[in-house]
């Protein structure tokens, strides 16, 4: 098969325009690009086309080589990145709070590893930071994308090598196990499904299959098909919103949009003519760039800033970001990628000092950050060491987040089997989109027989939200995406509804059977306060500078705003507080520990003690907060 030589196509460029803008626009906050986010899948399938034309191409004409396709990928991404993440480092060091910059120094260990979008999907749960403070959360797909590239290849060649006439057919083939995967994931496991190559790599793949398609006859001019691909995926952007289920089969809006530009929208046709005006093509020359810069700097800007981000930010920092790029994509992605202007030698010694250095800086930086963690004067006493486990921990995420205070104190002695989401007690599940039927109610039982069956676990911990739960509401609206369409269902009464019976239900039934072994003991917590704010929204600076309407802070973070009127708190939980306490009186061996006290006074609840923030977000403890409520709960532990 005589394959043509690949030929420049501006209207690609242009598509890429058309990806990027959207994604930017979208995580700037302007509500009328509420599907910007499928620029990524325009992105992938771009991606998928042009890496499946080099191959074949390359290989047809005897020239391809594993060692120059990865070192072009390479001076592709490697050069731009590294550079952003360095930038990123001294900004995260001077904007996040302790267990945020944690968190983004072992996700710029992931980014150097691709791994990124398996640590977003395992960050994704209720204990993160909001998204929009992630500065590295748009690497994720990049990550998919080398992924993609370390397996594709690969494979395909070795397809070609055995039974050539097998490739098309099963490239196709597992990009329809692909795609019906991600239909199915949407529903039950939504945030796997966002992130993972699994159930992304049918956006790819169909790019693959378009390469296939045109390299041999010639792409087919048609401008309706062409028109009608470049509406799907404008009309994406407008009607999609984070309520949409993605990716599934409302991705092929976007997806078989994509393929119609890719098939049919060339030079002549009046979508190629769209694509390629000059400016639409500079922007896709530059769009690797603006993909990367643009999240770091709204980021960084949400970060510092103590009132949300007017317009005319909004538009400033796209500015910004458009002359970053600018500077990027002329001074280091073109240079980098010319082996006649950075030769390969220098090349590599410049990628690897500079990635050694990120990789040291994001597996060390965390250990000499102490920005909002003092230990000190809170006088802990440490629990004598143990041989082994004899705490189990066990609730959702509000359970987990006592972990890091426990483990300081219990050390070994402590075994979190907490799981996001679901009540501690026999019996009781949860199910709403997010949760499949029955894998609380499994998980919780699981652990509970644990403890019961092992001797040498002598305490247990049960706690969890309590008001989320049963009202069915979040606090000051915080969180509503988690609790979408929650139910509570008990197993030995499937046909009852009220949640408070269900709790109560639930409650006693645990408590009934942990209670009869008495060398086991029992510690029911209470729920800490619901801040309602996010740390960052509620803090302010020691100086602050007003832009265009906005203010950002500057100097040390001060949390002294950072409080909810008590009436507010105990409005909300008054009738759980009093569900409890009258269930543990029918079990005087049931210790009840009521963490109230320590973050309210008579007319507020705090966010902060001392200056130091209690929480990382507004439900979930921060480090110190997680320490400073261990400490008391500790006593409890015979």
């Amino acid at each position: 098969m005589a394959v043509p030589e690949f030929q420049y196509r501006p209207e690609i460029d242009g598509l890429r325009a058309i990806a990027v803008i959207p994604v930017i626009l979208f995580h700037a906050g302007f509500s009328l690009f509420s599907g910007g986010f499928i620029g990524v899948d325009v992105f992938f399938v771009i991606s998928g086309y042009l890496i499946t034309s080099i191959i074949v191409r390359e290989r047809e004409a005897g020239s391809f080589s594993f060692a120059r396709f990865y070192e072009r990928r390479a001076r592709r991404i490697l050069p731009v990145l590294l550079l952003i993440l360095l930038s990123c480092i001294p900004f995260a060091w001077m904007s996040m709070l302790q267990t945020e910059f944690k968190a983004f120094a072992s996700t710029l260990v992931s980014v150097l590893l691709f791994t990124s979008n398996v640590k977003m999907w395992h960050q994704s749960g209720y204990f993160e930071t909001a998204s929009e403070l992630k500065p590295l959360l748009h690497t994720w797909s990049l990550a998919v994308e080398e992924q993609f590239y370390f397996i594709f290849p690969i494979t395909l060649l070795v397809i070609w090598r055995l039974r050539r006439r097998s490739v098309v057919p099963i490239i196709g083939l597992v990009a329809v196990i692909s795609f019906l995967l991600s239909e199915y994931l949407s529903r039950f496991y939504p945030s796997f499904n966002f992130y993972m190559l699994h159930t992304r790599a049918w956006e790819l793949l169909a790019g693959s299959l378009c390469a296939f398609a045109i390299i041999n006859p010639k792409p087919v001019r048609d401008n309706a098909l062409s028109l009608i691909g470049l509406t799907f995926i404008i009309a994406s952007v407008f009607w999609f919103d984070s309520n949409t289920r993605f990716p599934s089969a409302y991705s092929l809006l976007p997806v078989i949009g994509t393929i119609l530009v890719l098939l049919f929208g060339v030079s002549s046709t009046a979508t190629a003519k769209i694509l390629s005006v000059k400016p639409v093509v500079g922007i896709g020359l530059i769009s690797f760039s603006l993909y990367l810069w643009h999240q770091p700097i709204f980021a960084y800007s949400k970060l510092f800033a103590l009132d949300p981000l007017s317009d005319q930010i909004k538009i400033a920092i796209i500015f910004l970001t458009l002359i970053l790029s600018i500077f990027s994509w002329r001074y280091i992605e073109k240079r980098f990628r010319s082996a006649s202007i950075i030769p390969a030698r220098q090349f590599w010694v410049t990628i690897s000092v500079s990635g050694a250095i990120c990789l040291g800086l994001g597996l060390t930086t965390p250990y000499f950050y102490n920005k909002d963690i003092k230990i000190a004067h809170l006088n802990i006493k440490k629990l004598t060491p143990g041989a082994g486990p004899e705490i189990i921990l066990l609730g959702d995420s509000h359970a987990n987040h006592l972990f890091f205070g426990l483990k300081y104190i219990a050390g070994s002695q402590i075994k979190d089997l907490s799981s996001p989401g679901c009540i501690p007690f026999f019996g009781v599940d949860r199910f709403d989109s997010r949760f499949v039927a029955g894998t609380c109610e499994k998980k919780m039982r699981n652990a509970l027989e644990i403890f019961e069956r092992d001797d040498e676990l002598r305490t247990i911990i049960l706690t969890s939200m309590g008001p989320v739960y049963l009202d069915g509401t979040p606090f000051r609206d915080h969180g509503r995406e988690r609790i979408t369409g929650l139910g509570l269902t008990l197993s030995s009464e499937p046909s009852l509804v009220d949640r408070w019976e269900i709790f109560e239900k639930g409650l006693r039934s645990t408590l009934d059977r942990l209670s009869k072994n008495e060398r086991k003991n029992i510690i029911f917590a209470l729920d800490v306060p619901e801040l309602g704010i996010d740390e960052h929204e509620c803090s302010a600076r020691a100086k602050s500078i007003d832009v265009f309407g906005t203010r950002f802070g500057i100097g040390d973070i001060n949390f002294s705003k950072c409080t909810i009127p008590r009436v507010e708190f105990e409005r909300r939980n008054n009738r759980y507080h009093s569900l409890v306490k009258r269930v543990l009186a029918d079990y005087p061996r049931v210790s009840l520990f009521d963490p109230t006290d320590l973050f309210c006074n008579e007319t507020v609840c705090k966010g902060a003690l001392d200056g130091t923030a209690l929480y990382r977000d507004p439900d979930h403890l921060s480090e110190f907060g997680s320490l400073y409520v261990a400490n008391m709960l500790s006593k409890l532990v015979k």
